[in-house]
Parts: structure tokens; C-alpha cells; sequence
């Protein structure tokens, strides 16, 4: 089994969101992460989720809005949408699942970090709300791609340096999954129940 579809059956399980059956599934992701998120996404049907849905952030149209909007206070704007569609993922106690890691590093460096930190999407303020009050499942595991991987093994060949880096990232996933879980538990504490249960 490749490392993409191991780290998949491994977030969608008990030690991660614990996707029960018939539950609706959010995978957010960026673009450049299609394959990790695709391998989530059939897991996710495998344990039974009834609707699967791939949110896709794309690095190079939030460096647009940071590089070009004529207004900083333009850069704090969330669209009111974005927020409601979280609230309603927590009413239908649904599971989220984040793919982090960067798929362009160094993408905004040469842009004021003062207007970089305003733009504080995919971010949303609502996801405290749904986890604080235990509505839905969730699980954030790293999202490898070959531009991150040669940020991290730039000593390795571009063809063996995201073989690597799957590598640690399922050794790193194991690893808190076995140091992080309690008995009868999932592995974070937002987890700990399934909301269907």
C-alpha cells in the first residue's frame, strides 16, 4: 500500500477524524496536494461517509490579493459564506480533515509580512466554534508534495526526496498516533466522541 493511501486510512480512523457511517466529510486542502487528498477521500467512502467534499486553496490567488488589492483593510475581509458553511458542517456533526504543509514554500517572501499577516484565510474563526463545541470530528495531518520535500531533504535527489518525506510523515503520524491515544478514545481531544455516537 503506497504512503498516501496508509497516512489516508490512518486519518480517517479512530486515531484521526473517526469518519462514521453516512457522515459528510470536508478535506481541505491546496492545490498541489490532489493526491493525499483523492487517497482521503476513498477512505473516507471506505469507512462509509456519505459525502465527501475536496476544498482546494490556491497559494498563487491568495499571493494576488496580497500582492495587488489597492486597500490593506480589503485583506481582512471573509466572505460571511465561507464562515456559515463551517457552522453548517458543525450542525450536520460532519468531519473536517486539513492537509497542512506548504506546496510553495517561499511563495510570499517577497511580499510586506505586515499585509501577509492580514489575510489570515483559509483560516476561519468559525472552526474554533464547531471544535469548541464538539460538533464535529477532525484531524490535521501533514499534506507531503514534492516542493516541500525538497525544502526539507534539499541533500536528497529530487526523485527520492518525497519518497523520504512520506516516509517521516507516516513515521510521524504513527508515532503520535500510538503517544496521543487514551483508551476508547480518538487521538485528539475534540475527538474523543463521535458526534453520530
Amino acid at each position: 500500500m503506497k504512503t498516501a493511501e496508509r497516512l489516508a486510512e490512518l486519518v480517517v480512523g479512530p486515531g484521526g477524524a473517526n469518519v462514521q457511517p453516512g457522515q459528510f466529510v470536508e478535506v481541505s486542502s491546496d492545490l498541489g496536494k490532489e493526491e493525499l487528498t483523492r487517497a482521503v477521500a476513498r477512505a473516507a467512502y471506505r469507512r462509509g461517509a456519505k459525502y465527501v467534499e475536496a476544498i482546494y486553496w490556491d497559494p498563487h490567488v491568495k499571493r494576488a490579493r496580497l500582492a495587488h488589492a489597492a486597500d490593506d483593510d480589503t485583506l481582512e475581509f471573509v466572505p460571511a459564506w465561507l464562515g456559515k458553511r463551517v457552522l453548517e458542517l458543525g450542525a450536520e456533526r460532519a468531519a473536517s480533515i486539513l492537509l497542512s504543509g506548504p506546496t510553495e514554500p517561499g511563495l510570499f517572501d517577497d511580499l510586506d509580512p505586515l499585509r501577509v499577516g492580514l489575510d489570515r484565510l483559509p483560516s476561519l474563526k468559525e472552526y474554533l466554534t464547531v471544535i469548541n463545541e464538539r460538533t464535529i470530528n477532525w484531524a490535521i495531518i501533514p499534506g507531503a508534495n514534492e516542493r516541500w520535500a525538497r525544502l526539507v531533504h534539499p541533500e536528497l535527489p529530487a526523485d527520492e526526496a518525497l519518497p523520504q518525506l512520506w516516509e517521516d510523515v507516516a513515521f510521524a503520524a504513527g508515532s503520535t498516533r500510538t503517544t496521543r491515544r487514551r483508551p476508547g478514545r480518538s487521538g485528539c481531544e475534540p475527538c474523543a466522541r463521535s458526534p453520530r455516537s
